[in-house]
Formats: structure tokens, C-alpha cells, sequence
């Protein structure tokens, strides 16, 4: 599953568990009105043996049907609140499982998408590296080229002893020419 779809599951997971929280509340207010009930009836018939007791009525009355009932529906409330308590308790303790193991879902997701990532990170790391290696290489061999082109054109425009000398030569005029030429050619350092 996708990072999408895990969150999607797990927003429905928490929507199923939040309305069982108004399920709990229904099921605990049965219970309560149950016990209070309980209690009523407990009080009632003590309160009852007492005002025999002070008569000095010692044969049982009559039971009331009413009160009968109203104990019974108590004691129904409870156990009703009671197993209503329970089933919410399992649905909600089924949910958080689940949510949990969604929750661990996205963690391998994520961790393998960050590791995907660093993998990446990584081979781009090197990349770089490698781009940097050649990008110096190429700034060399082009410094190398720019002295040599230099050293070419230098050669080109500075006139040559021996080729003047042959210029003067050739020329009628050029014989005194020629030997002062061939002189400087000798004094100079190249």
C-alpha cells in the first residue's frame, strides 16, 4: 500500500473508533441508572423490614408486583450496560490493533522510502563528484591549450633572425643590410 491509501485506512479507523465513544457513554449510562436503581430498591425494602419491625408485623405482606418489576428492569440495565461495555471494549480494542498495525505500515513505508532516498542522495553525491573531477580535468587541459596558443602566436608575430637574413639576401641593397642583421642575430639571446 501507498502513503495515501495507509492514511485513508487510518482515518476510517480512528471515524470507527470515535463512534464507539458514544456507544461506550450509552451502555456506562445503563449501567448507572442500573445501579441507582439497585441501590433505590435496596433502601426500599430495608426501609420497609424497618416499619414492620417497629409495627411488630411479623408475618410477610403482600409483595409488590410494581416493585418486583422495577427491580428486575434494574438488574436487566445492568447486565445490559454490563455485555454493552464488554462488546464496545473488544470492537474498540479490534480497532486499535488494527490501528497499530497501519501505523507500522507507514513506519516500514517511510523507512524504505528514506532509504530509497538516501540511496539516491548518494548515487547523486557521487555524481556530483564525478562531474567536479571532470569539470577540473577540462579546466586543465583547457589552461594547457591557452598556453600553447599563446606560445604559437608569440612564435607567429615575432619575426625570425634567419628569415630576415634571407629577406636581405635576395634583396639588390640588402648585402650591408644583411650582415647587421646577421650580427643583431648573433646578439640577441634567442
Amino acid at each position: 500500500m501507498n502513503e495515501s491509501a495507509l492514511r485513508s485506512l487510518l482515518d476510517s479507523l480512528y471515524a470507527s473508533r470515535s463512534s464507539l465513544n458514544g456507544w461506550m457513554t450509552f451502555w456506562t449510562l445503563l449501567v448507572g441508572i442500573g445501579v441507582v436503581a439497585e441501590v433505590a430498591f435496596a433502601l426500599h425494602k430495608h426501609l420497609e423490614a424497618m416499619d414492620a419491625w417497629r409495627r411488630g408485623i411479623t408475618f410477610p405482606g403482600k409483595p409488590s408486583r410494581l416493585w418486583f418489576l422495577f427491580e428486575l428492569i434494574a438488574a436487566a440495565l445492568v447486565a445490559a450496560g454490563v455485555s454493552g461495555e464488554l462488546a464496545i471494549e473488544a470492537r474498540t480494542g479490534t480497532l486499535e490493533t488494527q490501528i497499530r498495525e497501519v501505523n507500522n505500515q507507514r513506519s516500514a513505508l517511510r523507512q524504505a522510502q528514506s532509504g530509497e532516498a538516501k540511496q539516491f542522495a548518494q548515487g547523486a553525491a557521487e555524481a556530483a563528484q564525478r562531474a567536479k573531477a571532470a569539470a577540473a580535468e577540462a579546466e586543465s587541459q583547457l589552461n594547457l591549450l591557452r598556453i600553447k596558443a599563446k606560445s604559437i602566436s608569440a612564435s607567429q608575430r615575432k619575426p625570425h633572425p634567419q628569415s630576415d637574413a634571407v629577406a636581405n639576401q635576395t634583396s639588390p641593397t640588402g648585402a650591408v643590410a644583411n650582415h647587421a642583421s646577421i650580427a643583431r642575430a648573433a646578439e640577441s639571446p634567442n
